[in-house]
């Protein structure tokens, strides 16, 4: 036998042991968190990581428009996270062009600000008509 396989009952058991600690709530001993964990990283799937999510950039002249409207109606970047519900850093991401504004935020951009004077870009919309556009060219 190899010596894997001369590890698979110890591993096994070590993995039986823990669970029994786990649920009387005591802590186990150090040797068996490390078999378990051996136990586990042999025979378990691991676990997929958690999606992120991420944060779309916006376009400079995007970023600009809202820095130039907060200026213009005399609001601090607090007054406007304030405003719109989000934090100072988030404002701040959008006037430096890093994130763009979700579309909820936008409509409270726009309310608190005036109209930005710029389109914005639903990426999702974009999708749907050029592909209803080749619907129709078929």
């Amino acid at each position: 036998m190899s010596e894997a396989a001369d590890r698979v009952p110890a591993l096994r058991k070590a993995h039986t042991v823990h669970e029994r600690f786990r649920r009387s709530g005591r802590p186990a001993p150090f040797r068996i968190r490390l078999l378990d964990a051996q136990y586990h990283a042999q025979f378990r799937k691991p676990r997929p990581a958690p999606a992120r999510l991420v944060a779309q950039s916006t376009t400079p002249l995007v970023a600009a428009c809202i820095q130039q409207a907060r200026k213009a109606a005399g609001m601090t970047l607090r007054d406007v996270a304030a405003a719109v519900g989000v934090s100072v850093a988030a404002v701040s991401h959008w006037e430096r062009a890093r994130w763009a504004p979700r579309p909820e935020h936008w409509v409270q951009l726009e309310l608190t600000l005036g109209p930005l004077g710029v389109v914005r870009h639903d990426e999702a919309a974009a999708r749907k008509d050029a592909a209803r556009e080749t619907a129709d060219a078929a």
